[in-house]
């Protein structure tokens, strides 16, 4: 079997360009996009669950009103087709799922259809960074997000750090006790769901509630399908989290391999590399502090840190430990997305130690702390909440050498030929 010459030229380019500089971004910045993709934005306003009183909306509540917002917030940045734009916002009539393919009624109901649509996305965000591919790929609680939502229109950061939804992680309407704050004409002290522009894996639409009376931002999308996303191509060393969880007590994990604390959190981190055939798995360590080592001094290396799936974690140390990562790690080396789940971290997002360490990572006593990160968090992936050592978490393995495991951008090395972009007998 051969290759078509237009893959041979691509293939040439990816090998020239690893052997060239392996820490370096083929897609600066995780631009990986077709022309043309589908946006999406948090507003650059805030309001209440009264959208009647919103600045963009001419005396117009509900959906409707939403969608006037996002389309005048759209306009007002120039975007394309921004008369489309909808927000991603359910009520008691009609699912987010449905809106998101230009359509009424619910995702039980297959929005009106004999069959469920399912061929909306994909989306970035409005500084060219893949958010996610298609819909159904990007919801469930371990949604295929590649990044938060973060930016407004403009591409500044949003104002506010949720987002009104009243929608679940599979795109339904999930209003509570406010009926999405009485089908969003309503700016009561009741409770109603919200995303967060920080968070990827379900809780981008779904990371708790709010107060219908307080201020958010609305999500705003482009509906229907798009120009797919082409393959990201980051190379720098590996960031995974760990699909296996235990205890603060590191010893009595399945791959400690007879270790204590530290020692036992870098082992069960190699033989998670060896177990993927990762390169270089004796560089991996874990992001861990103790009372006398601070995670941030464990690592030599300067960036950049990638998933596996291609995308950047931090371009360098200092961002590593600015208190907001690029993305969260939460992919495993498997290439499985974590949703709502923590790691063991006893450390800020600086990386100095937080004195909750489960003693070191030897103790798995009720009576002892240790903090944890929300994996699928970029501002809280290290210091979300502290917890009693007895919970099982995970943990994050970050390699302190450049590691190119992505070398062809059809899946070539995989030996599958169906994933190739083009064959000839």
């Amino acid at each position: 079997m051969k290759h078509s010459f237009m893959n041979l030229v691509v293939c040439s380019f990816v090998v020239a360009s690893v052997t060239a500089a392996d820490t370096q971004s083929l897609h600066a910045e995780d631009r990986g996009v077709a022309t043309d993709p589908n946006p999406i934005f948090a507003t650059s306003v805030t309001g209440t669950g009264d959208l009647f009183t919103w600045p963009d909306s001419p005396g117009i509540g509900g959906l409707i009103g939403a969608d006037i917002i996002c389309r005048a917030r759209a306009a007002a940045a120039g975007l394309p087709d921004s008369t489309l734009f909808v927000a991603w916002l359910s009520d008691s009539s009609d699912d987010a799922y449905c809106r998101i393919h230009g359509l009424t009624g619910t995702k039980a109901s297959n929005c009106g259809f004999p069959d469920l649509p399912s061929v909306a996305g994909p989306w970035v965000r409005t500084d060219g960074h893949p958010f996610a591919t298609v819909i159904f790929t990007l919801l469930g609680s371990q949604g295929e997000v590649f990044i938060p939502a973060l930016l407004d229109e403009f591409g500044a950061g949003a104002p506010s750090n949720i987002v009104f939804t009243a929608t679940d992680f599979n795109g339904e309407f999930d209003g509570g006790a406010s009926a999405a704050c009485s089908n969003w004409s309503s700016a009561a002290s009741l409770g109603v769901t919200a995303g967060s522009v920080f968070r990827t894996a379900g809780s981008w639409t779904a990371s708790g509630t709010t107060q219908c009376s307080g201020q958010a931002s609305l999500l705003c999308m482009l509906p229907g399908d798009g120009p797919a996303l082409t393959p990201l191509f980051n190379q720098g060393a590996l960031a995974i989290v760990t699909s296996s969880t235990g205890t603060g007590r590191l010893e009595d994990w399945l791959e400690a391999g007879g270790h204590q604390g530290l020692a036992a959190a870098d082992n069960i981190c190699l033989l998670r590399a060896m177990a993927a055939d990762l390169p270089h798995p004796e560089e991996f360590k874990a992001w861990l502090s103790t009372s006398t080592v601070d995670a941030a001094d464990r690592f030599t290396f300067d960036g950049p840190w990638v998933r596996p799936d291609g995308v950047i974690v931090a371009q360098t140390k200092a961002e590593l430990v600015s208190g907001q990562l690029h993305a969260p790690i939460n992919q495993s080396v498997s290439g499985e997305y974590f949703g709502n789940i923590e790691a063991w971290t006893g450390s800020t997002e600086s990386g100095t130690g937080t004195g909750a360490s489960c003693l070191n990572w030897t103790s798995n006593d009720g009576g002892d702390t240790g903090t944890l990160g929300a994996v699928n968090s970029v501002d809280q992936w290290s210091q979300a909440t502290p917890s009693v050592c007895l919970r099982n978490a995970s943990l994050y393995c970050l390699s302190n050498v450049p590691s190119a495991i992505r070398i062809f951008f059809d899946g070539f090395e995989t030996g599958d030929p169906s994933v190739w972009s083009s064959t000839s007998p």
